[in-house]
């Protein structure tokens, strides 16, 4: 896959510890994994979630977020059977 994504992020305060956050965007992708039932290379794309971080100090924040991703040829061609996924993610930010 490769491709072009634009997302938006919300963050909420909770505590100065604590930042919820929410995220949704969308774009193009260009995706040859050899599937027939997608129909077409060419594919949009939209994501959204949400997670929280935890800041252990000023700049270093561990974090815990859940992702859908929904792939699919927007009815451009036929077939067009998505692929749609789940990610949960946990990682370090600075």
């Amino acid at each position: 896959m490769f491709g072009g994504i634009i997302l938006g992020s919300w963050k909420l305060t909770a505590s100065e510890q604590f930042t919820p956050y929410f995220f949704a965007g969308g774009g193009i992708l260009y995706v040859d994994v050899g599937l027939p039932t997608m129909g077409s290379r060419l594919n949009g794309t939209y994501q959204l979630g949400g997670g929280i971080q935890h800041f252990i100090r000023n700049d270093v924040a561990f974090f815990g977020e859940y992702r859908y991703q929904h792939i699919s040829n927007l009815n451009t061609s036929s077939p067009n059977e998505p692929l749609n996924s789940s990610k949960f993610l946990v990682g370090l930010s600075f």
